[in-house]
């Protein structure tokens, strides 16, 4: 591999490659050079293994045929292309919304094999595919690469349709590699892109485990949340941050709540064009930034050193709370991911975080994968971590003391004596949750039995 080597060093700047990563490079290479039937392969790499670099060195060494790169959202195709740019290499991004000049030379640039790289998402792959544009590429495609690929099934079942049209696009492209990219596949996941995209091919899988044993994973029972992710930021080495929320309407609110304390960004997908860039761009040269986004966000962040994410609400499945988790420690040092659990949370996976089990060994058994028996000493359970967030404590403390009757009276002494960095509403609301937690009546239940019949 004499010729990759030279490029890992001349264009991308790296000295050598990983080795699951080189397996993958070498089986693609392999591929280009036999020139028989198509050849494809599902390759399930943990998010932040470089995967990225597994379809764009050989893009790179097949300059005599296309590479098409299919992205389910636009901030992953600005990141790819700007990484393709920064690397001096020569690409086409194909978008919806384009000027009719600008589109019309991202055409013309791929029929004169001045760029040899297509980034595109289904919409416009489709588009392109009725307009007949897509000949340009019938049976001169080396690689077809699907990122994030689950998208495929799991956003296609539901609000992306179009990708419903992708088998017919590739049977009129015919490229000689089909490859899907993802950080995490589950066995149903890998039976519907079998059956869509590969149908009676038989795609070799590269499977390494969805485990990242630089996250530590935290479970917190939550008060107030928003006073549990203050506490869990302000120290300066967990930021930068990511914190999803299930709603678009909460990314701004909570952004705007921490925005006296912290430097804050909010993502989701209902924004423009033009306000999404300049979100992306800021979070991404920010040392110290919150970022609040929606699932809209997660996949297209390449930020290396985000060192916390926080998940505001409880989420439905482990495969995209391991996608989401898994966007921090991408420079491979440690990372902390958070629940936060609230009185009366909802969400799937709530046993996986409130039992006793080891939350790493849960998630992995969720996506098929063997397990440990011992514990994984990078989560709350098998570190045996205190798991109740702020306020806890101070209001244990405070119930007991005998003039504090009313929840008036409990709320000013604690604003003025034990929790004085909280207002007086965010106060309130957390006895309302330690009342919802039976915090306060367990509390009274031990000082009447400590105090005994009169």
């Amino acid at each position: 591999m004499e010729e990759p080597e030279r490029l890992l060093k001349e264009v991308f700047k790296i000295p050598y490659m990983m080795p699951f990563q080189e397996l993958v490079v070498k089986r693609i290479m392999d591929d280009v050079e036999d020139d028989g039937d198509e050849k494809n392969s599902i390759t399930i790499f943990p998010t932040g293994a470089g995967k990225s670099l597994c379809f764009m060195l050989p893009a790179l060494l097949k300059k005599d045929r296309y590479t098409i790169l299919l992205y389910p959202l636009l901030s992953l195709m600005n990141d790819q292309k700007r990484r393709f740019d920064e690397l001096e290499v020569e690409s086409t991004l194909i978008r919806g919304g384009m000027e009719k000049d600008e589109r019309s030379k991202a055409i013309e640039n791929l029929k004169s094999f001045k760029s040899h790289i297509l980034i595109t998402n289904m919409e416009s792959l489709w588009y392109m595919f009725l307009r007949e544009e897509t000949l340009i590429f019938r049976e001169k495609t080396e690689l077809f690469v699907l990122d994030e690929a689950h998208t495929i099934v799991t956003w296609g079942e539901t609000f992306r349709k179009s990708y419903e049209n992708l088998s017919l696009v590739l049977d009129e492209i015919k490229p000689h590699q089909r490859l899907s990219f993802s950080a995490t596949i589950d066995e149903r996941i890998e039976t519907r892109l079998r059956e869509t995209i590969y149908k009676d091919r038989s795609p070799v899988v590269l499977r390494l485990s969805s485990d990242r044993e630089n996250i530590h994973y935290h479970a917190i029972y939550s008060l107030s949340k928003l006073m549990d992710i203050v506490n869990i930021l302000n120290p300066p080495e967990s930021r930068p941050a990511l914190i999803f929320t299930r709603y678009r309407s909460q990314t701004r609110e909570l952004s705007m709540k921490l925005s006296n304390r912290f430097r804050t960004y909010h993502y989701h997908a209902g924004l423009d064009k033009d306000e999404k860039k300049r979100i992306e761009s800021g979070f991404y040269a920010s040392g110290d930034a919150v970022m609040v986004a929606t699932s809209a966000y997660g996949m297209g962040v390449d930020k290396k050193n985000i060192r916390t994410v926080i998940h505001y609400s409880v989420p439905d499945d482990a495969l995209s709370f391991l996608q989401e988790s898994g966007r921090g420690g991408r420079d491979r040092k440690r990372m902390d991911s958070y629940i936060l659990i609230a009185p009366g949370e909802k969400g799937k996976l709530l046993s996986v975080f409130t039992s006793k089990e080891c939350i790493r060994n849960s998630l992995l058994s969720l996506m098929g994968e063997n397990v440990s028996t011992g514990g994984c000493l990078g989560c709350s359970k098998c570190l045996n971590e205190d798991e109740r967030g702020r306020g806890w404590a101070e209001i244990t403390q405070a119930v007991r003391i005998p003039f504090l009757h009313t929840k008036r009276s409990l709320s000013l002494y604690l604003k003025m004596r034990k929790l004085r960095d909280w207002n007086i509403g965010e106060i309130s609301k957390a006895i309302d949750s330690a009342e919802k937690f039976k915090v306060i009546k367990v509390v009274f239940s031990r000082i009447m039995k400590e105090r005994g019949p009169k």
